[in-house]
């Protein structure tokens, strides 16, 4: 009976990484309450891009759906794919939720190697990752339902995180530069965390970065200058009251609660990383991602007075999201602190992790099958009903 070779013998550590990778999308997919074809924000994707593969399609509504759309490449991509094959619109979307999720777990798996020790830890990392929810009133949430750019952007920008805390320099500018095409904001938040830990790293870096801002600092007042630029003038009371009915947009606006509930993510990576640094364990690549996630949080700060102002595009560009990849590093580290910190009782560490298992588990089931018994729990295609026909 043949046998198969050393070399062709499956390797553990392979095989873990893909069964791990299986296990994270089932629990993110039902705890984001199953998937959904046509859901959310996809109800301007999907016309948009059809309109790239028929441009005869919505002729009238073409106005604002290019618009809405000129800065982001995901509309042709797409829409080339299924001009160029013979597979559907929700085909495509399906096998772009799939890749969504393996950049999120590839990702979380190369960040949470650099920082944790443990595999238990990094089981716990993964676990807490699977718990969707809303940043509280910003326009994101941490897991969606339904394929959306952003989502896989914010993957890759977990791997640029893993790159730089690796030693990797180019790879995770370039990465974040290209994932800017399928979601400019997304990758922007990352961008800024990386470009300030590589300037933090590297004399050279600190440099370049700091002549790149001068440049596009002079180069946007100059853009603006001559009238080309996007229109700052402030918002009026009907412009205000229409795009008031979403909750994120003023962040200006929030409640005491809701500035506490987002501060808390800022303050247990303070917190965190201070008790790695007095173990010695905060790497100088460590610290540049914290400065990095620092400088952002005053970025938006700084837009505030902006947003109060109504100035469009400072509200368009959803600042408050600065929260969401600086809550990802804060649980990072809250994880650590509890499952793998020098010192830590094994027993409790351990318990940790198969509690945040558990509950990703238990409310993935409870989501994705009871709370909505209505629903399909995986729908990757419209229903055939009258409305869809």
């Amino acid at each position: 009976m043949p046998t198969n070779s050393p070399s062709e013998a499956p390797r553990p550590a392979a095989l873990a990484f893909v069964l791990g990778g299986l296990a994270f999308a089932v629990a993110a997919t039902l705890n984001a309450g199953g998937y959904r074809y046509g859901a959310s924000d996809q109800a301007f994707y999907i016309p948009a891009i059809l309109h790239h593969v028929d441009p005869s399609l919505f002729p009238r509504d073409w106005a604002m759906l290019g618009a809405q759309g000129r800065y982001f490449l995901v509309d042709e991509v797409i829409g080339t794919l299924v001009r160029l094959t013979s597979w559907s619109l929700a085909t495509w979307f399906a096998i772009a939720q799939a890749l969504t999720l393996a950049a999120l777990y590839a990702g979380a798996v190369h960040l949470g190697r650099a920082v944790l020790r443990s595999p238990w830890a990094l089981a716990a990392w993964l676990a807490a990752l699977t718990l969707r929810h809303r940043i509280a009133k910003t326009g994101a949430s941490t897991l969606e339902g339904c394929f959306h750019p952003r989502m896989l952007v914010f993957g890759v920008g977990l791997i640029a995180l893993g790159d730089v805390l690796h030693g990797r320099r180019w790879r995770p500018v370039l990465l974040l530069l290209v994932a800017g095409t399928l979601h400019p904001t997304t990758a922007a938040l990352f961008l800024a965390i990386v470009l300030v830990a590589l300037a933090w790293l590297d004399a050279a870096w600190r440099r370049g970065v700091l002549a790149a801002s001068a440049v596009g600092v002079v180069g946007t007042v100059a853009v603006i200058a001559t009238g080309h630029g996007p229109d700052l003038t402030p918002m009026d009371a009907a412009w205000r009251a229409l795009v008031a009915t979403k909750d994120y947009t003023f962040p200006t606006a929030w409640s005491f609660g809701t500035w506490a509930t987002n501060l808390a993510a800022p303050i247990v990576l303070a917190l965190a990383t201070l008790t790695r640094a007095h173990e010695g364990r905060l790497a100088t690549a460590e610290r540049g991602l914290v400065a990095g996630a620092v400088v952002l949080l005053f970025g938006f700060v700084a837009s505030l007075p902006l947003i109060a102002a109504g100035v469009p595009i400072a509200v368009q560009l959803q600042t408050s999201r600065a929260f969401w990849p600086v809550e990802a590093l804060a649980v990072l580290y809250l994880v650590w602190a509890l499952v793998d910190r020098a010192g830590a009782p094994v027993v409790a560490a351990r318990g940790v992790a198969v509690v945040l298992v558990a509950i990703s588990v238990v409310r993935g089931v409870y989501v994705g099958f009871v709370e909505s018994p209505d629903r399909d729990t995986l729908a990757v295609d419209l229903p055939g009903d009258d409305w869809t026909r």
